[in-house]
């Protein structure tokens, strides 16, 4: 197969070649006594299809591409929870005035109800006494009217009665004076 050398266990090149070239000194190339049967035996094909793999597996090929991205998903997440806050405070502010605004028209609502009700209650209040006390003169007037006419009516009755009792005294005493110097 392509991309394995031959070994007992066989594993990718990239690995031997890694241990390779990671310990020079040390590392001596043995000579392959047990030739892998399915190893690749066209010269033509490059054992090592990709030349640029990187050998060293724990070593990143693109530091600065992992250092782009981590930038730029750090401000990605920072510029969401930015807008996050920023959406939340809104919503929060919003809120806010929203209740402020029904609390005062609720307020405003209440103290016009209130005066509303005392002007009411007050010009009640007003208009009653007022016929109240037009009853009480009108009474008052009525009853002296009625009295000053009882009054008046008693005086004439007296007087008719003592212009009645005069004459006739004074008839009675015509009579007598008349009857007595009759011969």
């Amino acid at each position: 197969m392509d991309g394995f050398c031959g070994e007992p266990f066989p594993r990718p090149c990239y690995i031997r070649w890694a241990s390779i070239r990671l310990k020079p000194a040390v590392a001596k190339i043995k000579p392959n006594t047990n030739p892998n049967p399915h190893a690749n035996t066209n010269p033509n094909i490059n054992p090592n299809p990709n030349p640029n793999t990187n050998p060293n597996p724990n070593t990143n090929p693109y530091p600065n591409l992992t250092l782009t991205l981590t930038l730029t998903l750090n401000l990605t997440l920072t510029l969401t929870l930015t807008l996050t806050l920023t959406l939340t405070l809104t919503l929060t502010l919003t809120i806010t005035l929203t209740l402020t605004l029904t609390l005062t028209f609720t307020l405003k609502l209440t103290v016009t109800l209130t005066l509303t009700l005392a002007l009411t209650l007050t010009l009640t209040l007003t208009l009653t006494l007022k016929l109240t006390l037009t009853l009480t003169l009108t009474l008052t007037l009525t009853l002296t009217l009625t009295l000053t006419l009882t009054l008046t009516l008693i005086f004439t009755l007296t007087l008719t009665s003592t212009i009645t009792l005069t004459l006739t005294l004074t008839l009675t005493l015509t009579l007598t004076v008349t009857l007595t110097l009759k011969p």
